[in-house]
């Protein structure tokens, strides 16, 4: 492993962002590790970080031993672990699966890196203390646009092309801001442990965690067994199929409190809103509660539009042309300009700590999310 690669992963970190396929039944995978007595190839990286094999039969989820990584979460380290891939090995494949347990409802990316080029993301969360069956597309890989990240000439994930895969926590990110904003944040710092079981690679295709039919935008088809959002502010997410909101849905559950910070976000494929007109959604809340929108481009654009929902979970069925978004006070865009293919978030921020609302328990519900002509 080159030392370039090992500095690009920890640059990693610049990131500010179904039906269960049954592999038994498809081709042999491309790569599979089991960790049946052998951490096939992972290690640590990091100040505080360790990666061990566990066969304490409450830690593994198949076979008889998992991958178990010990890292921190404070200022100043970033921790993650990794494996590299054989040259090539990955050419033919369509996806990855693969089962994780942390010791908190945390969120992790998984990040695939390509040799000499781009960084690709992508982000889910995961309960506490609960496995967790994750499948990804090749499709689901975000490139990581950061500045310090390494750009690639084409702008298209090769997974030929792909020397490493890396798990790590993403809330490593927000625990470099100072002790205030980090307690905003309802961070989860100190020691944590995370665990990997039977990782597979392989050429199976899945259904879209997202679609585009006729320009329409489906932002999350809710098709996968992970949640394809991230949550800070404590709050707590799980995909439900009842009431009030009609089909699937993102739940969210969270106290809100002076000073804190509540939010969801959504990732995108960056380019995937150009030639759109207006975000469409349903929303619901337990509490009357405002809400701000946010649309975020790579560069640093915020742009906000502020939703009232009236509580005692009445559904609301909206739709918001994007040009009556406004920037937000917080919005380092260098046109001042909403530029659609830049877009690269949604965010969900509940207002209340920001207009010293009474501590309270809340449900938010969000589904049908969509960027339309």
């Amino acid at each position: 492993m080159s030392a370039r690669w090992v500095r690009a992963m920890i640059g990693a970190f610049a990131l500010t962002g179904c039906l269960s396929f049954a592999f038994a039944q498809q081709a042999p995978p491309l790569l599979h590790h089991t960790f049946e007595g052998d951490q096939q190839g992972w290690m640590a990286l990091g100040q505080n970080a360790k990666v061990s094999l566990v066969t304490d039969a409450a830690h593994v989820r198949e076979g008889k031993s998992a991958l178990r990584f010990d890292y921190g979460v404070s200022k100043g380290e970033f921790n993650l672990m990794l494996a590299q891939v054989p040259p090539g090995a990955l050419e033919k494949a369509k996806s990855c699966s693969f089962w994780v347990k942390a010791d908190y409802a945390a969120p992790l990316v998984m990040i695939l890196q390509e040799k000499e080029g781009g960084r690709y993301t992508a982000l889910f969360s995961v309960p506490a203390d609960r496995w967790q069956q994750v499948e990804l597309s090749v499709s689901d890989f975000i490139l990581s646009g950061g500045p310090d990240d390494p750009k690639d000439p084409n702008n298209r994930l090769d997974m030929d092309q792909v020397e490493g895969i890396v798990l790590s926590d993403i809330s490593q990110y927000f625990a470099q801001a100072d002790a205030a904003l980090a307690e905003a944040f309802g961070l989860k710092s100190g020691s944590h442990t995370l665990y990997l079981d039977d990782l597979r690679v392989s050429e199976t295709a899945l259904p879209g965690s997202f679609s585009v039919i006729n320009g329409d935008v489906r932002l999350d088809t809710f098709a996968r067994p992970q949640i394809g959002w991230m949550a800070v502010g404590g709050t707590r997410l799980s995909v439900v199929a009842d009431k009030p909101l009609e089909g699937r849905a993102l739940q969210a559950d969270y106290r809100s409190a002076p000073g804190r910070i509540v939010a969801v976000v959504k990732p995108v494929q960056r380019g995937i809103f150009a030639g759109t007109g207006k975000l469409t959604l349903s929303m619901a809340s337990a509490k009357p509660t405002k809400i701000i929108l946010q649309v975020e481009e790579r560069d640093g654009g915020k742009y906000n539009m502020v939703v009232d929902l009236p509580g005692d979970s009445e559904v609301k069925n909206l739709s918001f042309p994007f040009a009556d978004f406004s920037p937000a006070d917080d919005s380092r865009d260098p046109n001042n300009r909403l530029d659609l293919d830049q877009v690269h978030q949604v965010v969900f921020l509940d207002a209340s700590g920001f207009l010293g609302v009474a501590e309270q328990e809340n449900t938010l519900w969000i589904n049908k999310l969509r960027a339309s002509p």
